[in-house]
């Protein structure tokens, strides 16, 4: 049974961007015109992911972030049998919700609130 597709293209980017501020629809669309990752399709064109897609968005970009590696050998990697069904896995422990609380789920957490100040000023603390 083929898994139902999640989230639109700016959606999955919003989710990303806690963990890969740097992400871009423009970066989704060329890790796809590269064979990377495979959206869906709609009838009008529209990409949508699913947790699988995800999951293989988060594992390249992680590979690019933290192991500097370029795209040959993450495309590569990601035909060994074993990366396969670990994405898979972690796609399956994925939660089902509904749109909002997806919407919600990949909106970028809100800022973290200031430290209260000491009450003195620059030259003070000098």
């Amino acid at each position: 049974m083929a898994e139902e597709p999640l989230a639109g293209i700016s959606e999955v980017v919003n989710g990303l961007r806690g963990d890969f501020p740097d992400v871009s629809v423009s970066k989704l669309r060329f890790l796809e015109s590269q064979g990377l990752i495979a959206p869906h399709r709609t009838a009008k064109g529209y990409r949508k992911y699913s947790r699988t897609d995800v999951a293989k968005l988060r594992w390249i970009l992680t590979q690019q972030r933290e192991n500097f590696l370029p795209l040959r050998v993450i495309r590569e990697r990601m035909a060994g049998v074993e990366w396969s069904a670990r994405v898979s896995e972690e796609a399956e422990r994925l939660p089902d919700v509904d749109v909002s609380d997806r919407v919600r789920r990949l909106a970028p957490p809100p800022p973290a609130p200031e430290p209260a100040g000491t009450g003195m000023t620059l030259p003070q603390l000098a």
